[in-house]
């Protein structure tokens, strides 16, 4: 996950680099390569925070249900002991 984020960076920037040397012939064309970057890592972190929420909800989501497993668990732990005391 976060190794194809910093894989797809790594191609960018061999892109952006060969960009910039072709682009060195045009004086104007210099803002061009900086928008791209710009705009390619903004991507990139957007996808790396949708990723990042998705983790978190996730995570949120198993620790409630562990949650609610152990409290269950516990709950028939107690009737189990109180019937047994019961008994005695």
């Amino acid at each position: 996950m976060f190794s194809t984020f910093f894989l797809n960076l790594i191609q960018f920037d061999a892109k952006l680099a060969r960009v910039q040397t072709k682009s060195k012939s045009y004086p104007d064309s210099t803002v061009l390569p900086h928008s791209i970057y710009r705009r390619k890592l903004q991507h990139l972190q957007e996808e790396k925070n949708k990723e990042i929420a998705i983790l978190r909800n996730t995570i949120h989501d198993l620790e409630q249900r562990l949650s609610v497993s152990k409290d269950s668990q516990f709950k028939l732990a107690g009737k189990d002991y109180h019937f047994k005391r019961r008994r005695f």
